[in-house]
């Protein structure tokens, strides 16, 4: 079974904000790009490293208890994270995981985004987001 690992950019969301509202200017705004991040549909949220999650100054919203393949241990999750991937963008928590681990983007954000894993060709699938099959749904 192969992997899926795509370009990733993340910004805080709250700088965007200010920023749309004149409050900020461009160059203040926290962001970063990542590359070859794992897209990983056996973790459910978006995870990021602490030290880019403080690079980008997310606030925390509280810390949880999480299931790792190391076991059960307690993180912190932060709000805010501006998430964009193939032209897609949407504001989702995240998990900091500790300092130098690997960000990887679980099914949450997928589903959230309209994106499906193609493993055979080790990429990035977008559903449709309009017209009659479009993955959008208010149900």
């Amino acid at each position: 079974m192969g992997q899926v690992r795509a370009s990733i950019d993340i910004a805080n969301a709250y700088d965007v904000h200010a920023l749309a509202e004149g409050r900020r200017p461009p160059a203040e705004v926290r962001r970063i790009h990542l590359d070859r991040v794992l897209f990983d549909t056996g973790a459910n949220e978006l995870c990021l490293p602490a030290d880019i999650v403080a690079q980008l100054g997310l606030p925390l919203r509280q810390r949880v208890v999480v299931q790792t393949a190391g076991g059960i241990t307690e993180m912190a999750l932060h709000d805010g994270a501006e998430f964009t991937v193939a032209g897609r963008t949407r504001v989702f928590s995240c998990i900091a995981l500790p300092e130098g681990s690997p960000p990887l983007v679980g099914v949450i954000p997928m589903e959230s985004l309209g994106i499906e894993l193609d493993l055979q060709h080790e990429a990035l699938r977008l559903l449709p987001d309009e017209g009659p099959d479009t993955y959008i749904t208010a149900l």
